[in-house]
């Protein structure tokens, strides 16, 4: 019980005017910390600071518990009138939340937030500091540490994916698509190869072209399907006399390295561990 009984109510006051300009309350040494305070409070230590003065503290209950030092505050901050203080609460438990902006400051916020990211200097040079933030390894590390063990809600990428993601047209067969995962997942391919694709950083992706649903109707009427050489080809090995669908396949199944085997295709190599390949096509 002796421990509750803890807490007081102060007063901070503008030797200059003799002026109120701050009501709080705490424990211990927190109405002499002038360090962790909002702008408000730091702009009239600067000025104070400026004139060679610093902020007088009055005591004005203490030995109190959490709950009647938070009603005292409330009445205090009540008689100066909030507007005449650098407070961002009315006080009570509330204020040890700091300031809770209402709705219209939210709503003005978002609309400036909204003018400053439309800009392209702004996005670019956001883009720059991220990147250079990303590549310091101590950072990374940091933030490994961070994340590490922290398990994310169920549906979490789902959501993510949700929220981020912009509809897109495969333009090969006009179908649309809520996000590129969603594409790819259907066609076999690579999400980051589809988004890939949408943004211009390559011309295709195993022959499938996808495209910004809002620039899908200018790209389709010059579209044209691309070309593309089939991306595996099934090889034979001499030594066992068995067919492998592909390269990767064959190294797997001898212990071998995929370099090798190409190595002894192109003609670079008389063999690999004793094995001989070549083309299916070709070798038959």
């Amino acid at each position: 019980m002796k421990n509750e009984n803890k807490h007081y109510v102060y007063e901070h006051i503008r030797p200059d005017t003799g002026a109120v300009f701050y009501v709080g309350m705490g424990k211990l040494r927190r109405a002499w910390n002038m360090h962790q305070r909002n702008k408000h409070h730091k702009n009239v230590q600067k000025k104070l600071k400026n004139i060679g003065m610093y902020p007088e503290i009055r005591i004005l209950k203490k030995n109190i518990p959490r709950q009647c030092a938070w009603a005292i505050e409330r009445i205090i901050i009540s008689l100066h009138g909030l507007e005449n203080l650098t407070n961002q609460s009315t006080g009570g438990e509330k204020s040890c939340m700091g300031w809770i902006p209402d709705e219209e400051y939210r709503k003005k916020s978002s609309e400036r937030m909204k003018e400053v990211s439309a800009q392209e200097n702004w996005r670019k040079r956001k883009s720059e500091e991220m990147k250079i933030k990303h590549s310091d390894p101590l950072y990374r590390l940091n933030m490994s540490k961070k994340l590490k063990g922290k398990k994310k809600p169920e549906g979490f990428g789902e959501e993510v994916s949700r929220r981020c993601s912009k509809p897109i047209v495969c333009l090969n067969d006009g179908r649309e698509w809520p996000s590129a995962v969603t594409a790819a997942k259907n066609y076999g391919l690579s999400g980051r190869n589809v988004s890939s694709v949408c943004t211009g950083n390559i011309p295709h992706t195993l022959g499938y072209v996808f495209s910004y649903q809002q620039d899908a109707a200018e790209k389709l009427k010059n579209f044209c399907p691309p070309i593309v050489k089939p991306a595996k080809r099934s090889v034979i090995c001499f030594t066992n006399g068995k067919k492998y669908k592909s390269i990767s396949d064959a190294a797997r199944d001898l212990g071998i390295s995929t370099g090798n085997v190409c190595g002894v295709l192109s003609g670079v190599n008389r063999h690999a561990k004793g094995h001989t390949f070549a083309y299916f096509d070709e070798g038959m």
